[in-house]
């Protein structure tokens, strides 16, 4: 029986069963309690995430009961099979038989391993996810053959160069995720090359994890072999000669330039004027370079703020998703919020709010609802999802719009839905001649008061709210 505080890492790769790391075989097994509970809602959440951006992290429950998650499929996978390697992965993690599956487990640990290299799932009652350490890890030759010795130097240093001219250019896109090819003069046989990251880790720990394993990565196999794979908790890389692995077309390519060494010094009047030429070029160059450097920069510590904020939001809502600290507030799937606005139709818009537009509604069980759909460029809208999200279970006063639930879909959609007021709003009345004439002096006293309760009673919400902030910084600082 596996002890409940045990990591849980799972390299899931299917096609046929063969020990890899280890040759212990054995599954897992956990007691129907609420850790394992947590677990499996915790899963089925990430994946449902990962079918939009191939990785997603995250965690359920209190207490001895919390479970911290990560999963990660190949950036060249589509949501479909996304979900259904990692579906498997959980199954067999649980409720394999021994001798199904392979396994390498220590004290606190159990790790899977199967073929194909094409998804992962990682759970432990353990924060790793605070931590960005790549362990546990595997490494594994997928090319028997090697090089001969004669050529084994040039194939490690270009092996090198791949990999790190990839691992540039996952710390530079989003989605944490390249390919590339090379090739190899020697032999005249092409590199192909993939580097990944989990896309929730932020771009120096990305960057720090794949330099950690392109640096060890030939102290751990031997030299000239001509296809491995480093599988890593936060990060992996794999290289294969002449057996392109992935299904990208669009991919970098760094290929060898030959030059004659006779021609490069060639010094004439006709060279100086070229190189002066250059010279000049390569300062306007350099101006322009470090102007955009400077805007790279701004963008990058846009995108981080971004990327930390959605792992903010997303953390909020499996909270909700697991704590059940209010009944009435609900999760809505896209598909509902897209079929109740009969698909964000013009003529369902209500208005334009600072952060997006606002559309009227109707779900299937006839309850009228408002959509605020954040733009999902707007990080004060950002910043005012996980706001209301945090605070929606303490906030509850009849004069404050109901808020009914949330929508998310990946990093892309952030949804709000609001009780639907068939009145329209205040000002519809107070300014209006025929309609204000209705407010009487009593209605309008009747009005401020309920007014003035609200902020009252929001006040003493947020004063509360700094007062505990700061007595768990005070409690976490001593």
């Amino acid at each position: 029986m596996m002890p409940q505080s045990s990591l849980l890492v799972l390299f899931i790769f299917f096609s046929t069963s063969q020990a890899l790391c280890s040759d212990n075989n054995g599954g897992m097994y956990m007691p129907n309690n609420t850790y394992k509970l947590n677990l499996i809602t915790l899963a089925q959440i990430l994946f449902a995430n990962a079918t939009e951006v191939h990785s997603a992290t995250g965690m359920a429950g209190i207490g001895p009961d919390k479970v911290y998650g990560a999963v990660l499929c190949r950036g060249d996978s589509d949501g479909s099979d996304c979900h259904k390697r990692l579906t498997k992965a959980l199954d067999e993690a649980i409720n394999s038989e021994a001798g199904y599956s392979n396994s390498l487990q220590s004290n606190r640990n159990v790790t899977y391993y199967y073929d194909q290299y094409q998804a992962q799932i990682s759970f432990s009652d353990q924060d790793f996810i605070s931590s960005f350490s790549n362990v546990p890890g595997c490494t594994m030759n997928t090319n028997l053959n090697s090089m001969t010795a004669t050529v084994v130097k040039p194939f490690e240093d270009l092996v090198t160069k791949l990999l790190r001219a990839l691992a540039d250019a996952v710390v530079s896109r989003a989605e944490k995720y390249a390919v590339g090819k090379a090739w190899f003069e020697e032999t005249g046989q092409t590199v192909y090359g993939l580097t990944q990251c989990i896309q929730d880790v932020p771009y120096e720990h990305c960057a720090a994890c794949l330099d950690g394993i392109i640096s060890d990565r030939q102290s751990k196999i031997a030299s000239g072999q001509m296809g491995v794979v480093i599988l890593g908790l936060w990060c992996t890389l794999r290289y294969e000669t002449e057996t392109q692995f992935f299904t990208d077309t669009k991919m970098l390519s760094l290929n060898a330039v030959t030059r004659s060494k006779t021609h490069i010094f060639q010094w004439n009047n006709s060279v100086l004027v070229s190189v002066g030429g250059f010279l000049l070029v390569l300062s306007i160059s350099c101006m322009a370079f470090h102007i955009w450097i400077r805007t790279q920069q701004q963008r990058e510590k846009t995108v981080f703020k971004l990327r930390q904020l959605y792992l903010a939001i997303q953390i909020a809502i499996n909270l909700w998703r697991m704590g059940g600290t209010n009944p009435e507030f609900s999760l809505y799937d896209f598909s509902q919020i897209n079929e109740a606005t009969n698909n964000f139709s013009i003529d369902n818009q209500l208005g334009q709010g600072g952060f997006g537009p606002v559309y009227k509604g109707r779900l299937s069980n006839g309850l009228k609802i408002a959509v605020k759909r954040l733009e999902t460029s707007s990080l004060q809208g950002l910043m005012e999802f996980q706001n209301e999200i945090q605070l929606i279970a303490k906030l509850q006063h009849n004069n404050l719009v109901k808020l009914l639930g949330c929508c998310t879909r990946g990093d892309r959609e952030k949804m709000l839905v609001y009780e639907y007021m068939e009145n329209k709003s205040l000002d519809y009345f107070i300014f209006d001649i025929a309609k204000g004439a209705r407010l009487n002096w009593s209605k309008r006293l009747h009005i401020i008061n309920g007014i003035a309760q609200v902020a009252t009673y929001l006040q003493s919400m947020f004063v509360r709210e700094f007062a505990l902030s700061r007595q768990m910084y005070l409690a976490s600082a001593c």
